[in-house]
């Protein structure tokens, strides 16, 4: 689905089409499907299926909180690739977290990869209030 928050004359949230979100448990996407040249859903980078969502949460709002890792640096799609998928297997492996902790991870390569995407909150602000 694709939407965006606005509020009308009166505060109450309206939505119009701009953002793609991922909801538990739907199918956004099937690899092979063309859907945004910069943007790679979950099944195109072949995520593992997460090991369940503990902390789904609605957000009104629109923020943005980056993070930088260590890895190796990537410069097009095979390498980032390959790049998300060891962050994820640090975090589920590693961290013992259901899924990857970020809701989106940005490669080198200018892509946009979808994490844990919109709608679950991430791992690090696990508890804490938005």
């Amino acid at each position: 689905m694709i939407f965006q928050r606005q509020k009308d004359a009166f505060g109450f949230s309206l939505r119009s089409e701009l953002f793609f979100i991922s909801e538990p448990e739907a199918q956004t996407y099937v690899k092979g499907q063309i859907w945004a040249e910069n943007f790679v859903p979950r099944a195109h980078w072949e995520a593992r299926l997460p090991l369940g969502i503990d902390n789904y949460f609605h957000y009104d709002g629109i923020g943005v909180i980056g993070h930088h890792t260590h890895w190796d640096r990537c410069f097009d799609i095979v390498d980032c690739i390959k790049e998300v998928k060891k962050v994820q297997d640090y975090h589920m492996d590693g961290n013992g977290w259901w899924d990857v902790g970020y809701n989106f991870l940005i490669g080198e390569d200018g892509r946009i990869y979808e994490g844990r995407g919109f709608h679950i909150q991430e791992a690090e602000k696990y508890q804490q209030n938005l």
